[in-house]
């Protein structure tokens, strides 16, 4: 069914190693670069949520003060539920002019956001509800966590994708060996 000759066979295999090589090294430099593997200028963020409510933790970086969407880069940190403290959080922070912490709630609300200008490289912060958020600074930050959470549902479901198709390969590797013998 699949390539009955013994020459073919070779070819098979060959494919079916490259294959699981190239999606073992793709989520490999996935989860290397997810991190801040390699960055000049960290900085670390430690979070507690205060509130009541479960919050997914962000930072944006900006290299420029025009808040356009070409000189900034949005970070998730993760999901946090009520009183609960996060990991150490790393991104980068290179020559950047400010960076944000933004949290969302479950109805993608920003309901905290603090602006950094300073060359601290670690923070602990205390989530709160904020009622005072700058309205302007807001719609920029929701727009800019809702694409990068749109960004990270796709890559979440390419490596999911990923793991499906080494499996697939695997079962037919499986299937094939199991035949001939």
């Amino acid at each position: 069914m699949y390539f009955a000759k013994g020459q073919n066979n070779c070819l098979f295999i060959f494919i079916v190693i490259f294959g699981i090589f190239f999606s073992i090294t793709a989520i490999g430099i996935d989860y290397l670069f997810n991190n801040s593997f390699g960055a000049s200028t960290p900085i670390n963020v430690k979070t507690e949520n205060q509130t009541n409510e479960a919050l997914k933790i962000y930072s944006i970086v900006f290299w420029d003060n025009e808040w356009n969407g070409k000189g900034n880069y949005a970070y998730f940190d993760s999901n946090l539920n009520p009183n609960e403290k996060s990991n150490d959080f790393w991104f980068e922070n290179d020559g950047t002019k400010e960076f944000w912490i933004i949290a969302k709630n479950q109805k993608k609300e920003i309901v905290y956001l603090e602006i950094f200008s300073d060359n601290q490289q670690s923070y602990n912060l205390n989530i709160i509800n904020q009622n005072n958020i700058d309205p302007i600074k807001t719609s920029i930050a929701k727009q800019l966590t809702s694409n990068l959470d749109k960004s990270l549902l796709i890559r979440k479901v390419l490596i999911l994708l990923n793991y499906l198709l080494m499996s697939l390969i695997l079962l037919s590797v499986i299937k094939k060996t199991a035949g001939n013998n």
